[in-house]
């Protein structure tokens, strides 16, 4: 991508579209006299003394009324180009605009200590306006020393024809403030594109905005909003910058000696990057970025999803630390907000570029919906990396539905800290990825996903008190933005909860029908938050509260799926599964919460169809709300890059159709399924219902006497397709019972056996291998699980673990691979710790307390429940 502004492929002082500053006659006369007047204290009203003006520390000799004192027309009829340039042309000149549409047709250069300024009190009231189809930089700020531009607006008109912008070296002592460009951006020149040269030098942006839609094109007719390349030297500013539809980058700096202060921006849809910076010395701070291609700016005309040859747009990364030779550090970023819904080829929120070295990351929450986004993505370095490597994360969260490879991946960066962070997801994603990043340590951390919770590749990683099953915080929309505005009625909150619909976009809601209490406990797949009507205190994404006797109303914002509910006294109340803003609301029965539950899940590449019927009852469950449903038969759609339907049944599945299978995970009742052994109509026998396609097997083997068992799953269990007897009748949803004397009653389930019961003698195979039954299910003692997985990895992993309180093998939880030498090695569990090592199988523990400490050296993959 272009390191220079696009006008220009040199510095930004170097652009040299020049101005005949020269003034008619008449002009100069009534410039000397307004001069003249202030010099000898009987200006008029509106000139200023000359004795040492100061305007945001900047001084001044003089102050110059653009009307009354210049003649420029505020009218919008007359140029204002020779008498501008005149006046910012005489050192120490600050002109001042009144309430007006000034005309602008070239460019005008800066002297020391000269600055424009609206006084109208309100920045869109002061206009500068080109003419139609024309396109050149305004302002040149010719190296200035001590500038101060504020309090207007520049309007770029509603076409792709018109174009204006500002740039040029800076020295020092410069301030632009809330400044506004209004109207449409086509390809042209940049917003700001400065470098401030002098070492000590400081230049402030302080509120410079451009929310309006943008032509996309492709680099080079691309445009950069602000731009600061190799020639800085100095500090840099850039404070309450807010830009919308960036086609190129909206902040471009880094490769400049100086340094970049970034803080308290707004981006919303920027191409490529929205923020890239680099350098110890430099810091991003209370920025938020939103990328959502379903979420363009409203008044375009043109389809801003699309380039203009069709293609689509690339939001590519929220922030990039990138260096190219110059051998920099990454930066600061603290207390920053990334939202990324959907996108078509995002690659990460933060993204650490292999020419730059380690980032520090504190007190910042990224959220990645589109499945193909990387959260935080520190790449191998190459030899142009500076130093340090390491990355150091400290109070980071990572939230969402779908991301690609991890929630924190880093490659090659040794010495890496991640420190009292929190990753969670509902769904299937890894949460820590570090490869060849020997001598890390991730500490006080909760990784609750679906996926795996840590990898370590090729490095001796340490870890100590992680923990999982926590929510994390999400990222936050500002309640106003840097211009003033606010985000879409989209990104925001409804109004009615305090909530943002965003943030949490379902809502369970329970209305009273009186005549009794209503008690309820209610569990969601994803974080759950009461609504202001509800009082219930939630914990784990789960709550009970009651509405009733007579009357009452409660509601839950939630995201992800209603995953378990139960009812006492239901009858006596209405439920519903809803949108967070309304608009779209399906009702619910108790019945139907607590039987099957059907998730057809995007995981990108193409889009999925589907068709599914049930000879019982089938509805929404919160994603996938817009989708058809009638009373036995759901249609719908998701993908092509991200989405998830959900639905909940009673019965069984009578027939599951899906077109672009490949693109989508199906699963009933958290057991993935081959949605191809369910199509019905082929003329082949009738399939079973789906929920018999559970991972584990579970046989009880009699051994000649009588023997009774009792089995209870967390997820579910059902009889064996193997199962020639019928044990129909044993089985509930996540329990079964029966007896065995001489024969074998075979089951398939998913989860973990969480309790078993055996009256008598009988052999227990879990998985095929036989299981002490005093070793099944839970043990109050030791209710945290561990498992160190090497089925993913390419070579072996040798971990040790130490608990705070006692640790022993869980058999039913282990898997050994028999072809591999090194599951057959005897791992070694003493007093509060283990030491082993994992080929390709599963090494699988049971504990009391909190993991203090956990050594890792080869591949291993790493997962906690509890």
């Amino acid at each position: 991508m272009a390191e220079q502004p696009a006008e220009s492929r040199n510095e930004a002082g170097s652009i040299t579209e020049r101005t005949d500053r020269l003034l008619g006659r008449r002009d100069a006369l009534r410039l000397g006299a307004a001069t003249a007047a202030v010099v000898a204290g009987a200006g008029a009203a509106s000139t200023s003394a000359a004795a040492g003006i100061e305007r945001e520390g900047v001084s001044f000799d003089r102050v110059v009324n653009a009307v009354d004192d210049l003649g420029m027309d505020p009218n919008g009829n007359d140029r204002i180009d020779e008498k501008l340039g005149a006046a910012v042309g005489d050192s120490g000149t600050l002109v001042e605009f009144p309430a007006g549409e000034y005309k602008i047709t070239q460019q005008v250069r800066l002297e020391n200590r000269t600055g424009i300024v609206g006084v109208a009190g309100d920045r869109s009231k002061v206009r500068f306006v080109p003419p139609s189809g024309k396109s050149f930089q305004w302002v040149n700020f010719n190296n200035v020393a001590g500038a101060v531009l504020k309090d207007f607006t520049v309007d770029r008109l509603d076409d792709y024809d018109t174009s204006v912008g500002m740039g040029g070296n800076i020295k020092r002592e410069f301030h632009l403030i809330n400044v506004e460009y209004d109207g449409w951006t086509p390809s042209g020149p940049q917003m700001f594109a400065s470098n401030v040269t002098d070492p000590d030098g400081v230049a402030v942006v302080d509120g410079l905005y451009r929310t309006g839609p943008t032509e996309f094109q492709r680099y080079p007719k691309s445009s950069l909003d602000i731009w600061s390349g190799r020639g800085h030297q100095g500090t840099l500013y850039l404070r309450n910058v807010e830009i919308h539809n960036g086609s190129e980058s909206g902040i471009y700096t880094g490769k400049g000696d100086g340094n970049y202060i970034i803080e308290d921006g707004y981006f919303k849809n920027v191409v490529h990057t929205a923020i890239r910076t680099a350098g110890r010395d430099s810091a991003i701070r209370r920025c938020t970025v939103v990328m959502d291609t379903e979420e363009w700016n409203p008044r375009n005309e043109k389809v801003e999803s699309t380039y203009n040859d069709g293609e689509n747009v690339q939001l590519n990364r929220a922030i990039w630390a990138q260096t190219a030779d110059r051998r920099f550090s990454g930066p600061v970023i603290e207390d920053c907000d990334i939202i990324i819904r959907n996108t078509d080829q995002a690659l990460a929120g933060i993204y650490i570029n292999s020419d730059t070295g380690g980032a520090v990351i504190k007190n910042t929450r990224v959220r990645v919906d589109d499945g193909r986004a990387i959260p935080i993505y520190a790449k191998n370095p190459t030899d142009e990396a500076g130093e340090p490597l390491a990355m150091e994360l400290e109070n980071v969260s990572v939230t969402g539905e779908s991301w690609d490879k991890a929630a924190m991946y880093f490659e090659g960066r040794p010495n890496s800290v991640v420190r009292n962070c929190c990753i969670s997801s509902p769904n299937n994603n890894d949460g820590i990825l570090l490869d060849n990043c020997d001598g890390s340590v991730v500490e006080n951390t909760n990784v609750s996903v679906g996926g795996r919770s840590t990898t370590f590749k090729n490095g001796s990683v340490t870890t100590s008190g992680i923990t999982s099953g926590d929510s994390c915080p999400l990222p936050t929309l500002p309640g106003s933005t840097p211009s003033d505005g606010t985000p879409t009625d989209s990104d925001g909150s409804d109004g009615s909860d305090g909530s943002s619909d965003f943030d949490l976009p379902y809502r369970f809601r329970v209305e009273s029908t009186g005549g009794g209490k209503a008690e309820y406990t209610l569990t969601t797949s994803g974080r759950m938050l009461p609504a202001a009507d509800a009082e219930g205190v939630v914990e784990n994404n789960t709550v009970t509260d009651s509405v009733g006797p007579s009357s009452g109303v409660d509601s839950y914002l939630y995201e992800g799926y209603v995953a378990d509910f139960s009812a006492s006294g239901g009858e006596y109340a209405n439920y519903y599964i809803e949108t967070a803003d309304g608009t779209h609301s399906t009702a619910v029965t108790p019945e139907l919460l607590s039987a099957n539950t059907l998730v057809v899940k995007s995981t990108g590449g193409g889009k999925t169809r589907y068709v599914v019927s049930v000879d019982g009852e089938i509805v929404h469950g919160g994603a996938g709300l817009k989708d058809t449903a009638s009373t036995q038969t759901a249609a719908g759609a998701v993908g092509p890059t991200v989405g998830m339907d959900v639905f909940h049944y009673t019965g069984s599945i009578t027939n599951l159709s899906i077109e672009g299978g490949e693109y989508a995970t199906v699963k009933v009742n958290d057991a993935e399924i081959d949605p191809a052994k369910y199509e019905y109509g082929s003329g082949e026998e009738a399939p079973t219902d789906p929920a018999t396609d559970l991972p584990n097997t579970l046989t009880v083997k009699g051994v000649g006497n009588s023997a009774t068992y009792v089995v209870t799953v967390s997820e579910e269990i059902a009889v064996s397709p193997e199962e020639t007897d019928d044990l129909s009748g044993n089985v509930s949803t996540k329990s079964a019972e029966g007896a065995v004397t001489d024969q074998e009653d075979r089951y398939v389930y998913a989860g973990e056996i969480t309790d078993f019961q055996l009256t008598g003698d009988a052999t227990v195979l879990v998985n095929g291998t036989e299981i002490d039954p005093a070793d099944l299910g839970d043990n109050d003692e030791l209710p945290n699980t561990l498992v160190i997985d090497g089925e993913r990895t390419q070579a072996p992993g040798v971990y040790k673990v130490y608990v705070t309180g006692d640790i022993e093998a869980a058999p039913d939880l282990s898997v050994a691979n028999g072809d591999d030498s090194f599951d057959s090695l005897e791992d070694k569990v003493m007093d509060g710790a283990v030491v082993g090592v994992v080929g390709s199988g599963k090494d699988g523990y049971r504990f009391s307390g909190s993991v203090t400490r956990m050594e890792i050296n080869g591949d291993a993959v790493v997962n906690f429940g509890g």
